[in-house]
C-alpha cells in the first residue's frame, strides 16, 4: 500500500521537478523513498519520513506540505493507539508536532495567518508536552513571524523574545 501511495505521489508531484533537486536533496529523497517502501519500517520512521519529504519538496511545490504532513500525522496517531513505549510515544508526538508546524508554515506562506497560528499553537502544545526545547523555540519563532507579517510588532517581539530565551537555553548557535 505504501509503495502504491508513493508511486502515485511520484507521478503527481515529481513530474517535471525531479531535475531541480541537488545531489544531496536527491539522495535524501531516495533515502526517504527506501523507508516509505520498506514494509518493515517502523511507524516512527514512516511518520518522520513523510514530514522530512514535505520539507524537501516545499521549495519546489508548497502544495505538497499539507498532504504529506497529514499522512505523517495519521501514521503517528494510529501508532499511538497501540500503546507504544514512552520513547516511541515521544517520537511519534514529536513527528505530529513537526508536521503541524510544517502545515502552519504552509498556511503562513499562503497568507492565511489565522490557520498558521492555529497550527503553530497546536505544535507548541505538543512540543511542551514532550519537553522538546528546540521545537518549543521554533514554534515561538514561527508564531512571532506570523505576528510580524501581520503587522503586530508587540506580539511578534514577545514571541521572538520567548524563542531567543529557549534557543539560548539550549545553546542554539545557528541564530
Amino acid at each position: 500500500m505504501k509503495s502504491i501511495f508513493y508511486s502515485l505521489f511520484s507521478l503527481i508531484f515529481f513530474q517535471g521537478i525531479a531535475q531541480t533537486f541537488s545531489p544531496s536533496e536527491q539522495h535524501q529523497i531516495d533515502s526517504i523513498n527506501a523507508i516509505i517502501n520498506n514494509p518493515l519500517s517502523h511507524d516512527t520512521d514512516l511518520a518522520s519520513a513523510y514530514g522530512n519529504l514535505s520539507i524537501i519538496l516545499y521549495v519546489s511545490n508548497i502544495d505538497t506540505i499539507i498532504p504529506l504532513c497529514s499522512k505523517s500525522i495519521r501514521i503517528a496517531e494510529k501508532s499511538l493507539t497501540k500503546n507504544p513505549t514512552a520513547k516511541v510515544t515521544k517520537s511519534l508526538k514529536n513527528s505530529i508536532s513537526d508536521a503541524l508546524n510544517n502545515i502552519g508554515y504552509a498556511y503562513m506562506d499562503k497568507g492565511d495567518f489565522s490557520q498558521a497560528l492555529k497550527y503553530f499553537h497546536k505544535s507548541l502544545k505538543i512540543y511542551e508536552e514532550t519537553k522538546n526545547k528546540k521545537g518549543i523555540g521554533d514554534s515561538y519563532n514561527n508564531i512571532g513571524m506570523v505576528y510580524d507579517y501581520h503587522g503586530d510588532s508587540k506580539l511578534a517581539l514577545k514571541y521572538y523574545h520567548k524563542s531567543l530565551i529557549v534557543y539560548k537555553e539550549i545553546r542554539n548557535k545557528k541564530l
